[in-house]
């Protein structure tokens, strides 16, 4: 039986972030079958209110991925900027990375931020609040570091689509899913924990699908999530069957995407 819910066991979730393999498969996936056209970390960038008096702390920045091909160019205009990450490897690629410009590298826990009440403008914190094992005290945390009329935001996905296509998958290849197999942080559950500290919740969405014509990318994709350890070596061949008898039968996939960002402002 397969456990989906990560934040139950913060373990594993460090083992995943401990080198950038699996990050990389995942990116991969959304940047090369992505049918938007639209890069996602253009759209969210687009989204922040930068300027020279801004003040930005970005936690579970992974690879800095967010402010690659020339998306930096804001954040080196800004009064101050901390870029973070709770995984030691991470925070040696950002440090690299960044290593010429004023960008701060912390590593931080976000259920403990090392910083004084109300430091910062902005608070940013992408696909990463659904590995938080205590959700209520990193929200409360990121408040606590707002300035008053700071904005916290926080991307995440919905449960609608890649999610639920490829619990659909397991199950068609006789993987047992646990029955708490839910995230804590989606589009679907998230603005709950969010309004307990935060009056002002809105959420925008990113309309995008996924269209693969081979299954190799989706199965990589399959094994690099946090309960691929879980994925016995009969299963994985039970999988690739499936996969390929879906392709055979639709031709191509289509599978659509749910991502969006929670904007909440103190």
């Amino acid at each position: 039986m397969i456990n989906y819910n990560t934040a139950a066991n913060s373990q594993r979730v460090v083992q995943q972030y401990s080198n950038i393999n699996n990050l990389s498969v995942r990116k991969r996936l959304h940047e090369r079958y992505s049918t938007s056209g639209v890069d996602i970390n253009d759209w969210m960038v687009n989204m922040y209110p930068l300027n020279y008096e801004s003040t930005l702390l970005e936690l579970g920045s992974g690879q800095g991925t967010l402010w690659e091909q020339g998306r930096n160019k804001k954040l080196i205009t800004c009064k101050k900027v901390v870029l973070s990450d709770n995984s030691s490897h991470m925070i040696d690629i950002l440090k690299n990375k960044f290593s010429n410009t004023k960008i701060l590298i912390k590593q931080i826990d976000i259920m403990n931020i090392p910083y004084e009440d109300e430091s910062f403008d902005m608070v940013i914190a992408n696909s990463m609040l659904y590995h938080v094992s205590n959700l209520s005290k990193a929200i409360s945390e990121v408040k606590r570091v707002l300035k008053t009329g700071g904005i916290f935001f926080a991307s995440t996905f919905g449960e609608k689509g890649l999610s639920e296509y490829i619990y659909e998958i397991l199950k068609k290849a006789g993987i047992e899913l646990s029955v708490n197999h839910k995230y804590s942080f989606t589009l679907q559950n998230g603005e709950k924990p969010l309004r307990s500290y935060f009056s002002d919740v809105q959420v925008e969405l990113f309309d995008n699908s996924i269209l693969l014509n081979d299954i190799e990318p989706l199965y990589d994709y399959i094994l690099s999530m946090t309960i691929a350890k879980d994925i016995t070596i009969e299963e994985t061949k039970k999988l690739r069957r499936v996969l390929a008898n879906e392709l055979k039968k639709e031709g191509e996939l289509l599978i659509r995407k749910e991502y969006g960002t929670f904007i909440a402002r103190k």
